[in-house]
């Protein structure tokens, strides 16, 4: 809701950009940026945290078998 009405509200587009791909997530704090980050994983799949978090799920997959 805030970035539609950002959108009609303002010019900017240096920020749209930037923008990678909008989600919408049924949580908020830490759960909601967790799951954003699921979300958009396959539009940050070049981003070092995401490749780091594959790493360390398949050496936990292979620790605990």
């Amino acid at each position: 809701m805030f970035f539609s009405t950002y959108n009609s509200s303002y010019s900017f587009q240096r920020l749209q950009a930037k923008i990678i791909k909008i989600v919408d997530v049924s949580y908020g704090g830490e759960n909601g940026f967790n799951q954003a980050i699921e979300l958009a994983s396959e539009a940050l799949a070049n981003v070092k945290f995401i490749q780091e978090k594959k790493l360390i799920g398949k050496s936990l997959v292979l620790a605990n078998s």
